[in-house]
């Protein structure tokens, strides 16, 4: 499997870390996020390093989402069209995505991750609509994804 070299991604850091801020993304660290999120099972480990550096904080979880990759679509979009199980049970579980919280931007709507999967099961070729569809059914299970419980009880904003 081909996966973004971790040499690579050390270079980046050390040079895009003195400009980075957690409120914006170098458009060099937005690339290499997004050709992470093409590869499957890619994302968590580039995201887990920009973590552990301090390059990324959780709190910009929502911004690298949002990030515009290629093909006029955000990082979150090149998951789902690419059918990247691992990267999104990554991004929701491990990332600890609120699933009811409006965070991914999709033609000037904010919308929360339930309603993503439905415009892609709507608007998706049938792979992502069978892919959205399974995910959706999915990702309200407890036992699949335990951040519900936590979610619960936080208050929204």
């Amino acid at each position: 499997m081909n996966r973004f070299p971790r040499l690579v991604l050390t270079t980046l850091l050390c040079a895009v870390a003195a400009t980075a801020a957690h409120a914006d993304v170098h458009p060099v660290l937005g690339r290499a996020l997004c050709l992470a999120a093409a590869q499957d099972s890619a994302l968590g480990p580039q995201v887990e390093v920009l973590l552990d550096r301090g390059v990324l904080d959780y709190a910009d979880v929502p911004q690298v989402l949002n990030l515009p990759c290629e093909a006029g679509r955000n990082l979150m979009q090149t998951i789902v069209s690419g059918l990247h199980a691992e990267n999104l049970e990554y991004v929701v579980i491990d990332l600890g995505l609120d699933p009811d919280a409006p965070l991914l931007e999709m033609a000037g709507e904010r919308l929360t991750l339930q309603q993503f999967l439905q415009h892609s099961v709507v608007a998706g070729e049938p792979a992502v609509q069978r892919f959205a569809r399974d995910y959706l059914r999915d990702f309200r299970d407890a036992e699949f994804n335990p951040n519900l419980v936590v979610s619960a009880l936080m208050p929204h904003r």
